[in-house]
């Protein structure tokens, strides 16, 4: 009997200053169904914020240890969103360790999609000017036997999750599904895959966020300037300059300035090693559970210059090594994954690749005319007796999106902007 697999591909593309849209397919898809169960009981928000953030610090951690002299960049709700979906055809040992390594604890994976709905209404709650698009597809091989009814309707209901029916041994199935990651990240990933005969059914989860500085940068003041790279290698890259109030904090290892969008629920954070501090170090430091909300909340408005690089990055990986090493093996074990609730056939499915690809792009673009007149609150507060900083990111940094509510939509490092 052949082991058939469940292949999960996550692609997520980020363009800020054009940038985003992403829960509105789901959201309305969502407001569609007509027929749903009563749902359980929501967990609190800043629960499942917790667990997906200590989940992508974790994972990230993994991943630099494999890809630390690459530009790596994550989206942990992306793949919390994902393997949510996946969740809901296992049992067992398998449910329990996708549970824990995505920190869920003993939550009911029902519970947890009732959660992730909330999410991502409070995502899409404000910011008028920000688009956010996460867009969710299941692929089932032609020749398999039908899914689970109730495997079904529960990524229909908490995921809006599109169903295709094709062919895995014709090439333009891969194409096609290629056609489709490209359309949903408006051209930003545009080849996801390449051809698997042995899958049976793929899983694919698209997120492209998009949006406007609170306060732009001036393409004017944007200057040729040197960068050094780890190596200590010298490259010329546009640096875009900043002089205003941000949101700022340093200390003896480190700066970090938080740059909202729009009216402020989103905001792009860099985090620059001073000089002799190496990256790593300060990711142990800051990419941590228990470190992130302090740093956060010692963020303080303060007048400066921000010298930043416009930059473009890309980055895929597969995540089985450190998803099984953050715990998750029975998932990815032919002998062991219990996914017999996902399909109606005997045979046993395991995990197969599961896989990233995102891409990130930062310039000057501005906030749009209506959000152009907005005033941030931190422009009412003076720190007098704070001199003006200085923070010119020539060298490898931190990057991460953050909502609000502290939730992280990416977080990553950039070695070597291009």
């Amino acid at each position: 009997m052949h082991q058939r697999r469940i292949v999960a591909y996550f692609l997520v593309a980020l363009a800020f200053g054009g940038l985003c849209y992403m829960g509105w397919k789901w959201k309305h898809a969502t407001a569609r169904t007509t027929s749903r169960p009563s749902a359980p009981a929501t967990p609190p928000l800043v629960t499942l914020v917790t667990a997906t953030n200590d989940f992508g610090f974790h994972l990230y951690a993994k991943l630099a240890r494999q890809d630390g002299q690459k530009n790596l960049l994550i989206s942990p709700v992306s793949l919390e969103y994902a393997l949510t979906m996946v969740a809901n055809g296992a049992r067992g040992e398998t449910y329990r360790e996708i549970a824990n390594t995505l920190g869920w604890g003993t939550l009911p994976v029902a519970q947890v999609g009732v959660g992730f709905q909330s999410l991502t209404d409070r995502l899409l709650a404000n910011d008028r000017q920000v688009q956010i698009s996460l867009t969710n597809a299941l692929w089932l091989d032609a020749a398999s036997t039908a899914l689970q009814d109730d495997f079904l309707q529960a990524n229909k209901q908490y995921f809006s999750a599109e169903m295709h029916t094709v062919n895995f041994k014709d090439p333009a199935t891969t194409s096609a599904m290629n056609d489709w990651g490209k359309t949903q990240t408006q051209g930003m990933v545009s080849a996801v895959m390449g051809p698997d005969n042995t899958a049976q059914l793929v899983m694919m989860s698209a997120l492209h966020y998009q949006g406007a500085w609170m306060v732009p940068f001036q393409p004017q003041h944007t200057s040729a300037q040197p960068f050094t790279l780890d190596d200590g290698t010298r490259l010329t890259v546009k640096m875009m300059q900043l002089e205003d109030k941000c949101i700022y904090y340093e200390d003896a290892q480190l700066q970090m300035v938080q740059l909202p969008y729009d009216q402020g629920e989103m905001s792009l954070l860099i985090i620059l090693p001073r000089t002799g501090t190496s990256l790593a170090d300060i990711a142990r430091r800051v990419f941590s559970d228990a470190n992130w909300p302090n740093y956060l909340a010692n963020l303080t408005p303060r007048a400066g210059t921000l010298r930043l690089p416009r930059f473009r990055a890309e980055y895929a990986c597969a995540t089985n090594e450190a998803l099984q090493a953050l715990g998750m093996t029975a998932p990815f074990d032919p002998h062991l994954a219990d996914f017999s609730a996902i399909s109606k056939s005997p045979s046993p499915l395991a995990l197969g690749n599961v896989t990233q690809t995102t891409a990130l792009a930062v310039d000057e673009a501005g906030a749009k005319a209506s959000a152009a007149s907005v005033t941030p609150a931190i422009t009412t507060v003076s720190y007098p007796s704070d001199p003006p900083f200085t923070m010119t990111v020539d060298h490898p940094f931190l990057v991460a999106i953050a909502q609000k509510d502290r939730a992280l939509l990416f977080l990553g490092s950039i070695m070597k902007p291009e």
